[in-house]
């Protein structure tokens, strides 16, 4: 009788939100204003001031859409499509779509990006994937390469930015597709990305030692 009257005392302090006060620990979930999307760790992504981030856990609550850009300090594909990448994060930050600019280079230091983003304008938040958990997440393979996931942490697409480079020392003027804002663009419709892996056209990341 004893053991039921503590498992009902037990079951409305919960229900009460009490549980984690009688385990002992705080209740788990995302800071106000947030909202976590997806459960699992990223290990060795830091921010420029050399601080751990998850940039799915730090995802403002109302963002429709986290799009990782992938680049190299190194890379001349990447460096020309400096202009693009900052003329898609003018146009879909204000509509509720997260941008990062993901730099996936173990040797890269938080100098050499910084001259790296000022260098070439870009005003994108900045990831230094130094694990290539990021990498291995999206399955991304060079740079530039974007994916794009849903707020719940779904990869809705990845691949290439356009279709501007046809393959290595073949160029269009102008590109003739703009995937990632045809993507971006069906995302925020609610309707689903045609063509939702494009191969891109870039420097291979470097091997993880």
């Amino acid at each position: 009788m004893i053991r039921r009257m503590q498992i009902v005392a037990l079951a409305r302090m919960a229900l009460a939100g009490g549980f984690a006060a009688v385990v002992g620990c705080a209740p788990l979930g995302p800071r106000p204003g947030a909202t976590e999307t997806t459960p699992d760790r990223l290990a060795g992504v830091f921010d420029l001031e050399n601080r751990p981030i998850d940039p799915f856990r730090v995802a403002n609550a109302g963002v429709k859409a986290i799009v990782f850009i992938f680049v190299r300090t190194d890379c001349p594909i990447s460096n020309r499509y400096a202009p693009e990448i900052e003329r898609l994060h003018d146009k879909y930050t204000p509509l509720g779509v997260a941008f990062w600019l993901v730099y996936p280079e173990m040797d890269a230091t938080p100098q050499d990006i910084a001259r790296h983003v000022k260098e070439y304008r870009l005003s994108l938040a900045v990831l230094r994937d130094t694990a290539q958990s990021l990498v291995k997440k999206t399955g991304v393979r060079v740079t530039p390469e974007a994916a794009v996931f849903s707020a719940d942490g779904r990869e809705l697409y990845r691949g290439r930015i356009d279709n501007r480079m046809v393959d290595f020392g073949k160029e269009r003027p102008v590109p003739t597709r703009r995937d990632l804002d045809d993507a971006l663009a069906s995302i925020l419709n609610h309707k689903p990305v045609i063509d939702a892996i494009r191969p891109a056209v870039g420097c291979y990341l470097p091997e993880q030692r």
